[in-house]
């Protein structure tokens, strides 16, 4: 359920004057495929999916869950996002006051450029060190107590 144009080429009119801007639409649960139902209203959607290598039954497997559980990203064009709020599967439009909260085109830029083969590389946090400074556990050497 990805979208491949630009974050900001498709939403730009004559004369480049802005007509549109990224919104977030929160999901149902159980219902990741609202999006489907977003692009059938017209909408243009970004649903991004990581990539996850677990073990399960013993067997390495590759998982691709949503980078935002329950939250897909659309395109609000000319103002108009009540048929985003009332289409299938989506619990409600996040919101600024009255109208949608608008999501910046560096943020969707920046998830985009992260994507190898469509899904989104998590960065490697193996080796990095811990270092508690306030707290109870202030001071204290990382590792199983």
């Amino acid at each position: 359920m990805t979208a491949r144009r630009s974050a900001s080429s498709a939403r730009h009119g004559r004369g480049g004057e802005a007509v549109g801007y990224w919104a977030v639409a929160r999901l149902q649960p159980q219902h990741e495929n609202a999006g489907l139902h977003l692009r059938l209203n017209g909408y243009e959607i970004y649903y991004p999916r990581v990539r996850e290598r677990r073990i399960r039954h013993g067997r390495r497997i590759e998982v691709r869950p949503p980078l935002f559980w329950g939250y897909c990203f659309f395109v609000v064009e000319n103002g108009v996002w009540y048929t985003a709020r009332w289409a299938i599967g989506v619990c409600d439009v996040i919101r600024d006051g009255v109208h949608p909260a608008r999501v910046p085109d560096a943020v969707i830029e920046e998830i985009r450029a992260r994507e190898r083969n469509g899904l989104v590389e998590r960065p490697s946090v193996l080796g990095l060190s811990l270092v508690i400074r306030c707290g109870c556990y202030a001071d204290r050497s990382p590792g199983i107590w």
